[in-house]
Order: structure tokens, then C-alpha cells, then sequence
């Protein structure tokens, strides 16, 4: 079973490639959508599955402001016990990474997609099985780059 995964500029090309898909005849409940952005128009009234970035970690606590606390920025208090231990970074997994792999995409290639999320930009991709060959030029027509087949 194939998947065809691609990466598109725009909320706009999204919703094109899912016009092109629904005239083909194609399933939309297959098609997978990832982005920092939610839905709208034409896309939200698709059974298709969306999936918004989730911030990192790191990202959170980079974010966060200490509370001052009768003029002290941050107030620790040593605990015996209570060392809490960041997981490795290649122990971390979220959303979009877990939707990257049902949709086939190995390991080593997750990056590309997650830096083009970060980017703004809009993962898109389509449990294909068979037809992938046919659906890959919809995602091209559409303004996908690049698109694979996984």
C-alpha cells in the first residue's frame, strides 16, 4: 500500500488538490492534512483528517515567562527526589510525526516535512494503495514540491 506525500505552499493548493481528488472520484477521508494553520472554506467540510503542528517542548518553555513573585523572577526549591529529566530529543513524538508515519514516510525524511510545517508551509498526503501513480500528478497539478511516493 503506497502513500503519495507532498508539500504545498498554501492553504489554496490544499484545497485545490482536494477539488481535483473529489472530481477523480477519490476518497477524501485518505487524504491527511498537516500545517501550523487550521482549515477553512472548502477543505473544513471534507472528511479529511487534519492536523495541526504541536509546539515542542522546548518551544513551550522557551515561551513561557517566569512569574514574578514579590520581585523574584524565578524561585526554585531543591527537592530530594524531584530531578526531572528532559526525554532524549529522538525520544520526542507528537502529532504530525505520528501522522509522517502511518503515512509511510521513513524516519531519515520526516525533517524535510516538519521544517516546511515550521515554514508555513502545508504537508499534505494521500493513502493511496494502488493509484498512486495516478494521484501523484493531481499533487503536482496542484502545486506540490516536492511530492513522493512512499
Amino acid at each position: 500500500m503506497a502513500s503519495v506525500v507532498g508539500i504545498f505552499p498554501n492553504h489554496d493548493a490544499v484545497s485545490n488538490l482536494a477539488h481535483a481528488l473529489k472530481a477523480k472520484g477519490f476518497d477524501l477521508s485518505l487524504l491527511t492534512v498537516i500545517s501550523v494553520d487550521g482549515a477553512i472554506g472548502y477543505l473544513r467540510s471534507t472528511c479529511a483528517t487534519f492536523i495541526r503542528r504541536a509546539p515542542r517542548p522546548q518551544e513551550v518553555a522557551a515561551s513561557a515567562e517566569a512569574t514574578p513573585l514579590h520581585g523574584i523572577a524565578e524561585t526554585r526549591f531543591d527537592v530530594p527526589g524531584d530531578e526531572r529529566e528532559e526525554p532524549p530529543q529522538d525520544y520526542y513524538s507528537s502529532p504530525e510525526l505520528e501522522a509522517l508515519s502511518e503515512l509511510r514516510v521513513p524516519d531519515g525524511e520526516t525533517d524535510r516535512y516538519t521544517h516546511a510545517i515550521d515554514g508555513g508551509r502545508w504537508v499534505v498526503g494521500y493513502n493511496a494503495g494502488d493509484h498512486a501513480e495516478g494521484i501523484r500528478p493531481l499533487f503536482i497539478a496542484a502545486g506540490a514540491n516536492p511530492v513522493d511516493v512512499y
